[in-house]
């Protein structure tokens, strides 16, 4: 079902009052609607989903063997 909002404030305190399986349904609902669909991904996206650093403690830089891939001379 597409909704029209009025206003951003409308639509925000739409979706604030959904539980979260609402929410889940909607933006399934708003995925099958869409014609094409971008994920814009940033520091912390990742690892939020359980997917590996680069630069932390244990991140993926740390675990790798360090090799010389060039010289300024």
């Amino acid at each position: 079902m597409k909704r029209l909002f009025h206003s951003e404030r409308e639509k925000h305190n739409y979706y604030n009052r959904m539980s979260e399986a609402q929410k889940i349904e909607a933006f399934h609902e708003i995925l099958a609607d869409s014609k094409s669909v971008v994920f814009l991904g940033g520091a912390g996206v990742s690892t939020e989903s359980g997917i590996p650093d680069f630069r932390s403690k244990n991140g993926l830089y740390h675990k790798r063997e360090s090799r010389i891939l060039g010289t300024i001379d």
